[in-house]
């Protein structure tokens, strides 16, 4: 400690330390901020004579202290650097000079939670965490850095490998991940960086089935080429996920595609067009819908040998098609070898 010589003090000095005294618990926050100035001005002269220091640093204002913390440690002053942080009301002041309250000997996992920022960029995240905050502690404070990032799944991406980096619990992505999923999340799992989350413990197959039920649909109406399935999903796994009348739904909802470009999709990727029609007679049976028999006779053209043409033929009431669905199915049949007595059903 700093050995002082007290000077005797003057009456001017006792009578501003007396007035700063009963002024600074004022709830007149003009009379406050007159305190902090007196108490800047005249700092050297309370500490020369003899005030005491800690109640000296009380009286100015946090970034005075911060200012001269030295000075007032060398006349004893008691000051926590933690507190000191908090009281500075300028986040971006004590994180500009977070090194200097961590020389101080300030709490810097207690800093942690006043300095996150989720404007904070990934330099500022990585300069953190080297200077030693508790990871597991940290993560708990960037929720906000998460969630305005949530729909940036490759942003998000690198702040959870950031964090692993550092230590931090993969169990704790994964939680944060679940409660958090939307598409984005889910297709960057499945699809694009599948073997970065894995990285992360977090398992691709657990999240197959959210990816097919909303960016699936996509892959159904042709949105998307089958081709271009995550590796983790096989096309039997695609098929399985969905039922005929979903896939027929989604195509009649919309007027880009229809089932014959469905069935394209599929075989382009490698799909057994049986397969395809296997499904279609367990879950549909031959049942005379216009709609369901159109398809089926798609896939009857397309060279399947699964669908019997006669019961399919069968099935279907004129009455209830027009002329040209009619036409249709009559090309397609005659092709296909029917009977002439089936086909004549057809005919105009």
């Amino acid at each position: 400690m700093k050995k002082v010589i007290k000077k005797v003090p003057s009456c001017t000095t006792d009578a501003l330390w007396d007035e700063c005294l009963e002024k600074i618990d004022s709830s007149d926050e003009l009379e406050v901020e007159d305190v902090n100035l007196t108490a800047k001005n005249h700092l050297a002269e309370f500490l020369e004579a003899g005030k005491d220091p800690s109640l000296v640093a009380e009286l100015l204002a946090p970034r005075d202290v911060f200012e001269n913390y030295d000075l007032l440690i060398s006349y004893g002053a008691d000051i926590n650097p933690t507190k000191l942080a908090i009281k500075i009301d300028d986040v971006d002041f004590v994180r500009g000079n977070l090194d200097r309250f961590i020389e101080m000997g300030a709490n810097v996992n207690i800093l942690a939670c006043y300095i996150f920022s989720p404007n904070m960029s990934q330099d500022e995240l990585v300069s953190f965490m080297e200077k030693g905050i508790d990871i597991n502690a940290a993560f708990s404070y960037i929720h906000e850095v998460l969630d305005a990032n949530e729909d940036d799944a490759e942003e998000l991406l690198q702040v959870f490998q950031l964090f692993e980096k550092y230590g931090l619990d993969p169990a704790k992505v994964k939680k944060w991940v679940d409660e958090h999923l939307n598409d984005q999340i889910v297709e960057s799992i499945v699809d694009f960086d599948y073997n970065d989350w894995r990285a992360l413990n977090i398992n691709p197959d657990d999240y197959k089935e959210r990816y097919l039920n909303t960016i699936g649909v996509g892959y159904i109406t042709c949105a998307y080429d089958l081709t271009d399935l995550p590796k983790c999903i096989t096309l039997q796994e695609f098929l399985d996920n969905f039922l005929m009348n979903d896939i027929l739904e989604n195509l009649e909802a919309t007027s880009a595609s229809d089932f014959v470009d469905f069935t394209e999709n599929f075989t382009n990727a490698g799909g057994d067009i049986e397969a395809l029609a296997a499904k279609f007679v367990t879950e549909c049976g031959y049942s005379g819908k216009p709609e369901e028999a159109e398809a089926m006779a798609s896939l009857v053209e397309a060279g399947c040998n699964t669908i019997d043409v006669g019961v399919l033929a069968a099935s279907i009431d004129p009455e209830r098609i027009d002329d040209g669905l009619k036409e249709y199915f009559y090309n397609v049949f005659e092709t296909a070898g029917l009977d002439d007595d089936l086909l004549e059903k057809f005919e105009e």
